[in-house]
């Protein structure tokens, strides 16, 4: 089973972004996140988003 959140450091590993480039991209709202108390967590579906966005303006297509 796929996870639905991640936490910063794993979505680190699966996007292949730096830790300070994915909190500049939270900061930006280019990555929603949910919060619970202190902790963040990063929906998979934002991720997969924020990746297809970004092939977009590369001008790579996306797989549906």
């Amino acid at each position: 089973m796929e996870k639905l959140l991640y936490r910063v450091e794993e979505a680190c590993i699966v996007t292949g972004l730096g830790r300070t480039k994915l909190y500049d991209e939270i900061a930006k709202k280019r990555i929603g996140v949910v919060h619970f108390g202190k902790s963040v967590r990063i929906p998979a579906d934002e991720l997969r988003a924020y990746v297809d966005r970004a092939k977009a303006e590369a001008g790579l297509a996306t797989v549906a």
